[in-house]
């Protein structure tokens, strides 16, 4: 009898929670990673196009997700920046970023991408093994990734010297 209610609660408080945290109102609690938005900066001042290619469903999350970039001083909001989202759920996280990479390979020359998500960081860099996939070790789901090639961690932006700042 108690697993059965345990099981009820558990299962109240995921719907709970999915159909809050996953949407714009619950996106000012999400904030940047310590130096992200001074490394964003950096390289864009540098001439970098950027793109914020995310696994957020772009119908829940793209008001919030906009508004966050914003507020925390990324840059955003010209031709030279791109923010990438999920059109769906039926796509995976994984697999809705190898199907934007693939697409954003034909475009222009990726140089590196970002990631705390062990899975998509290997998903990359088989894509895109001329660029470097760099793990910003945070928070992470628990899946297994393989290993990869040109594969980086770095455990927040803060501590990462930006690769072109030496030659500036």
């Amino acid at each position: 009898m108690v697993t059965q209610e345990l099981e009820a609660i558990a299962s109240a408080l995921k719907s709970f929670w999915w159909d809050r945290f996953f949407s714009s109102d619950y996106m000012p609690h999400d904030l940047p990673y310590a130096g992200a938005v001074e490394y964003a900066n950096h390289l864009y001042d540098l001439g970098a196009e950027l793109c914020y290619l995310t696994g957020r469903e772009e119908k829940r999350m793209r008001k919030g997700t906009e508004t966050n970039l914003v507020r925390d001083g990324f840059p955003f909001g010209s031709s030279d920046i791109r923010l990438v989202m999920r059109q769906g759920l039926d796509l995976s996280d994984a697999a809705h970023k190898a199907q934007q990479a693939k697409q954003l390979a034909q475009q222009g020359f990726l140089v590196a991408s970002f990631e705390n998500e062990p899975v998509n960081l290997v998903t990359l860099s088989k894509l895109l093994p001329q660029a470097a996939h760099i793990f910003v070790d945070t928070v992470c789901s628990d899946s297994e990734a393989e290993a990869g090639k040109n594969l980086f961690c770095i455990q927040g932006f803060s501590s990462f010297v930006p690769p072109l700042a030496t030659l500036s």
